[in-house]
Order: structure tokens, then sequence, then C-alpha cells
């Protein structure tokens, strides 16, 4: 699988789960740097890969180039995710047998009942919700990052930098 990382609870919850159930060969970490990911979040998404014992790529999806996410309107992270389900894609082809692999994602279930335009973008692009499918709240998802002893299983969200202005 190439789970759609940030270093949060959720993705690093689906990564571990991945890693556990199919191998460290057969799972790929990758995250969307760019003006709106601090470099303190990489450095810690490096440390949260280094305890599941997975390598982190880093990758710039280019959102910041978009004219419609420039527009800053409330399809914002739609188009912000788009980019980076597209950039999730072209990775994964780049593998060697790349239909043997997937997209996945850190969504919960908790995520579904809100506005999220990402979640659009990630229906698109076919990426796996393995949380959601199995139903797990928040909570659910902190008790295991605790009880598998990573030390993001308290780490407050961290909501991207662009959503922190304003539409408009």
């Amino acid at each position: 699988v190439v789970v759609a990382f940030s270093g949060g609870v959720d993705s690093a919850v689906v990564a571990r789960a991945a890693r556990a159930c199919l191998g460290a060969d057969h799972c790929r970490l990758v995250m969307a740097v760019g003006p709106a990911v601090p470099e303190s979040e990489v450095r810690e998404a490096r440390e949260i890969a280094a305890q599941i014992e997975l390598e982190l790529t880093t990758v710039d999806a280019q959102e910041w180039l978009d004219p419609d996410y420039l527009r800053n309107d409330e399809r914002r992270c739609y188009y912000c995710k788009s980019h980076l389900y597209q950039t999730l894609e072209r990775f994964r082809l780049s593998l060697p047998e790349p239909s043997a692999w997937r997209v996945i994602n850190g969504v919960n279930v908790e995520d579904l009942g809100d506005y999220r335009p990402g979640l659009e973008a990630a229906r698109e692009a076919s990426v796996v919700a393995p949380l959601a499918e199995a139903g797990l709240t928040k909570a659910d998802i902190r008790r295991l990052a605790a009880a598998w002893g990573l030390t993001v299983h308290d780490k407050p969200a961290t909501p991207c930098l662009a959503s922190r202005i304003a539409y408009g």
C-alpha cells in the first residue's frame, strides 16, 4: 500500500497496521510537503515513520501552483487533496507491479460526518480509508496508537496552515 502520511495519529495507525499485516516491503509512506506544511511537521513525521520502521518519502504535490487552490474558496481542500492524490497515484505507478499497490489514507469514521471536501477528492481517486471502513473513531485510533507505543498517540490535531486563512 501507499499510505498518504501526515505523521498524525490517524495516518500513523493506518501505517502501523499496514506494516503489521503486509510487511515493510509492501508499505510506502508518502507525505506531501509545501508552503502549508511546517518543517517541524516533516521532522515529526520522519520520527513517527522511524517508530513504525518504515521510510518516509516526501513529495511536492504543487497545489500552490493551481489557480483554483489559490482562489481560496470553500473548495480549497478539495483542490489540495486532488493534487495530493494525483501525486500519490503517480508514485504508485512508479512502483514495481503498480497494479498490486493501493493508495490508503487515515480517514476515520468521525471524519465522514464533517464538511470535508478532501473526502470527495479521495473518492474520485479511489483512495481506500481502512480506519473508516473498520468503523474506528478518533478515540479508538488513539488507544491503538498508545497500545503500539506510538508517541503520536496523544498529539493534538494539527490542521493545515492554509485552513487557518479565511476563505476569499
